[in-house]
């Protein structure tokens, strides 16, 4: 890296917090907006979508949602409104997904399908689907942002799917297309949407090289992060112990020799085939386990977050001033994180 990007990749960091501050009241104001759309749910579904927005999470998304139609001088109305559909659309994929990965945890509390039931929440997040294109309506923007969020619905959906028909455990190169079936697009979308308010067209090759780069590092801190927590517990991680896709373990699977390779898949398929797991099968679990932990994979994982990071912050500078301070709060965020696993790892 030349010293010119260094000393911008310093500048562009020092602005990141100032930025993050320009709109103190954005997230309180979409909090508000999504938990009045449980107005327009009928019951049975007011009391899951209540209970699921008890926590609302980092709210990223919406964030990078409003400050973009901000950005284009919208009023901020017509900005949460976005927000609103953005989020919506991410929280029905996290209902879906756990109802795929029968998860009974979200936000530190019971997941939907946990508490009130798979068949509830599938059609909670279908309504919620339903509810961020009526959000859009409500935003004045352009025909053209129901296109983009149709498309997003699209991609999110066969993302989901791609995480069910691998063979056996995802290699990295498997990884990383289920993430940027899953992740990605619902990053990019806030941003080129919001900038649709004033039929501004992005180049949008640019952002989704930096969301590509972006939502790799998004999910592979949250898979390091798991694997962490249970470190520090002393338990194996549930990604490991389920057979979810991670990071990690799929660089742990790259490393492996071939018969070895074919009797880690073997119990992946062992895993996802059991409606509750075996003795033996756990037995089995915790061996890998044991091996996994005297591997290099965190190590390299690290690396190869590093890696991701590097492009990304480089990625970041080639970007508008515009698009740059709409997808602050990201960037601070994958900054900060990376930061905080590479001094516990």
């Amino acid at each position: 890296m030349s010293s010119n990007n260094v000393t911008e990749i310093h500048k562009a960091s020092l602005l990141l917090k100032n930025q993050r501050v320009a709109y103190p009241d954005l997230l309180d104001d979409l909090i508000l907006n999504l938990r009045s759309v449980s107005s327009s749910l009928k019951n049975p579904l007011q009391e899951p979508y209540h209970h699921h927005f008890k926590n609302p999470g980092k709210l990223l998304r919406g964030e990078l949602a409003a400050r973009a139609a901000l950005q284009q001088g919208v009023a901020k109305r017509n900005a949460i409104a976005w927000a609103t559909a953005v989020e919506l659309l991410h929280n029905a994929s996290l209902i879906h997904d756990d109802l795929c990965d029968e998860d009974k945890l979200r936000h530190g509390t019971h997941s939907v399908a946990a508490l009130f039931g798979d068949q509830v929440a599938l059609c909670l997040g279908d309504a919620m689907i339903a509810a961020s294109f009526l959000a859009i309506l409500d935003s004045d923007g352009p025909r053209q942002m129901s296109i983009l969020l149709a498309r997003a619905v699209n991609n999110l959906a066969a993302g989901q799917a791609d995480e069910f028909v691998s063979q056996g455990y995802p290699s990295w190169a498997e990884y990383e297309r289920i993430v940027s079936g899953k992740t990605t697009p619902l990053l990019t979308l806030p941003i080129v949407g919001g900038f649709q308010f004033q039929k501004v067209q992005l180049d949008e090759i640019p952002v989704n090289l930096y969301f590509e780069a972006g939502g790799l590092i998004f999910q592979t801190i949250n898979d390091l992060n798991n694997i962490l927590v249970a470190r520090s517990t002393g338990t194996t991680p549930s990604d490991f112990f389920n057979g979810r896709p991670n990071a990690a373990i799929s660089i742990f699977k790259d490393g492996l020799n071939k018969n070895d390779q074919k009797a880690f898949d073997q119990l992946n398929r062992c895993i996802n085939s059991q409606v509750q797991i075996t003795p033996k099968t756990e037995k089995s679990i915790k061996a890998w386990w044991e091996i996994f932990t005297a591997s290099s994979a965190m190590e390299q994982t690290l690396a190869r977050l590093e890696q991701k990071l590097h492009f990304a912050k480089n990625q970041y500078l080639s970007l508008s001033v515009e698009v740059q301070e709409s997808i602050a709060p990201f960037h601070q965020w994958i900054i900060e994180s990376t930061d905080q696993i590479r001094e516990i790892k």
